[in-house]
């Protein structure tokens, strides 16, 4: 008869965090927070947002169909990216006008 630790161990719940939960995890962090940049700078007009409740949260997120469709592309590019190369530094700018001019940047 096992002992009460291993057999307390053995009911336990495993939890452990997946490399593709990971991915999913960092693409949904950056969905947000690209949404709360363009608010917040500015870079879109405030009555295109809508409150989203998330993680206990309000957070605005764009109602615009073109910003949606080009960061679901990014978005999913950076869950390839964080499932097969594993990368240690994610960057993220924003260049606005000609000449380039660097809005705002994640370093």
């Amino acid at each position: 008869m096992p002992s009460t630790a291993a057999a307390q161990q053995q009911k336990a719940p495993k939890s452990a965090v997946t490399l593709k939960g990971s991915a999913k995890l960092v693409s949904e962090f950056f969905h947000y927070g690209i949404h709360s940049i363009l608010y917040q700078r500015g870079i879109y007009p405030p009555e295109s947002f809508c409150r989203k409740q998330e993680y206990g949260l309000t957070l605005l997120v764009s109602t615009d169909d073109k910003v949606n469709a080009f960061l679901k592309d990014v978005l999913a590019q950076i869950q390839v990216l964080c499932n097969t190369c594993f990368p240690t530094h994610i960057c993220l700018e924003f260049v606005l006008g000609n000449p380039r001019r660097i809005f705002s940047n994640g370093g």
